[in-house]
């Protein structure tokens, strides 16, 4: 069968729709076409020749400043493709996404070209800074004692140390036998840096609650007893004024 020169050959666009780069040299090896015959039908057609994608390639760079996440994703090779992101259930038609802190789900990746559609999925997970740590000193009334507690309100595994008046512990919870009066410093950690806060603590003692109730007692009494000579002083008077009346 004689073709036009026109007329396309059926090997050579197959070939192109392979790939242009193993059009021609592919061509060439068939006996039945020939390679001038190839090169006026595959040049042409190359140009609209699509190529397979790759596997999507998903990348998570993390900022160690705030926690947060950019998620991109992309293919080694494919002819034009087109992508969307699935974070934690929501989607977007982009190759690359911003998340807000805390970073902790699972990505899907889909490109997609006239050849075919790819997926991929991964997990992503970024460590969150430590907020500042915060102090509380709970006061026992009874014995004088106290209870230091640090802690931060978010951050990814904190790690914390207290030091009070010069003796450290590894620890976010101390205990304070009385006297309680001095100076409490907490360390917060993780693998994104580190954080301190520092204040005085101090809680009254037993014997200085005794003493005080001892001495608002005292106080007590001498106004009980100030209260009585003014009532006897009073009713004396009443009695002699009663007794100049009389007379």
């Amino acid at each position: 069968m004689t073709r036009t020169p026109n007329q396309p050959v059926p090997e050579c666009l197959y070939l192109c729709s392979q790939c242009q780069s193993v059009c021609i040299p592919a061509a060439s090896s068939r006996v039945s076409v020939s390679l001038q015959q190839c090169q006026s039908v595959c040049i042409p057609a190359a140009s609209q020749c699509q190529e397979p994608l790759s596997e999507p390639v998903l990348n998570v760079t993390c900022n160690k400043k705030d926690g947060s996440a950019v998620i991109v994703c992309s293919v080694k090779k494919g002819t034009d493709p087109k992508f969307s992101l699935v974070w934690n259930g929501l989607s977007n038609n982009s190759s690359v996404i911003f998340i807000h802190a805390p970073v902790n789900g699972n990505v899907t990746c889909t490109g997609q070209n006239q050849l075919g559609t790819k997926h991929t999925q991964m997990s992503a997970f970024c460590p969150e800074p430590l907020s500042e740590p915060v102090l509380n000193v709970t006061c026992n009334k009874k014995d004088g004692s106290a209870v230091i507690v640090c802690s931060v309100k978010k951050g990814t595994d904190p790690k914390f140390s207290l030091v009070w008046n010069g003796l450290s512990n590894n620890s976010s919870v101390i205990f304070i036998h009385a006297p309680v009066n001095g100076n409490v410093t907490c360390t917060g950690q993780n693998q994104l840096g580190t954080k301190h806060t520092q204040m005085s603590a101090f809680c009254p003692g037993y014997q200085e609650s005794n003493r005080l109730t001892i001495h608002h007692l005292f106080l007590g009494v001498i106004c009980v007893m100030y209260t009585v000579l003014l009532v006897c002083m009073v009713r004396n008077l009443l009695r002699g004024t009663i007794i100049l009346k009389q007379g």
